[in-house]
């Protein structure tokens, strides 16, 4: 969560063909739809509360309750608890889900994540993936012909 309230409206690109991406590292993730359209009517709407000093949501996605700053984690926790979101198991199912598809390495340098931690999330969902390098071999090797 602290690192979804840091997300700032300039890491939301709108593209070609209304596809909508978010920038969160060198290379922008395409963001499925409807949950695309989602991100850019928050962007839109989006409103700063703070109660002194400036109110301008300045270029926070959820701007926060003092002036000029992000929505606190617990603060967006407590919001998506009422609407009955779960953050930290929503969090656990997509890394479980992305730890079935990916080698731990691979996993721990995109998630910044320990090679320990991600070496566990691996092994709970049976991913030992020892046919890894082979299977990108093949993937290069189809690019190519």
């Amino acid at each position: 969560m602290s690192r979804i309230t840091q997300l700032t409206t300039d890491k939301i690109l709108a593209g070609a063909e209304e596809r909508v991406q978010l920038q969160l590292g060198s290379r922008p993730v395409e963001i499925p739809e409807p949950l695309g359209s989602l991100f850019l009517e928050l962007a839109r709407s989006r409103q700063a509360f703070a109660v002194l000093g400036q109110n301008e949501p300045g270029p926070w996605l959820f701007p926060g309750g003092r002036a000029g700053q992000a929505m606190t984690a617990s603060h967006l926790t407590v919001r998506l608890n009422r609407l009955g979101i779960r953050a930290r198991a929503s969090r656990n199912t997509a890394l479980l889900d992305l730890a079935a598809q990916i080698p731990a390495s691979v996993l721990s340098d995109v998630l910044g994540i320990s090679i320990t931690c991600a070496v566990a999330w691996s092994h709970d969902v049976g991913n030992t993936r020892l046919g890894y390098a082979a299977d990108l071999a093949r993937r290069e090797f189809r690019k190519s012909e």
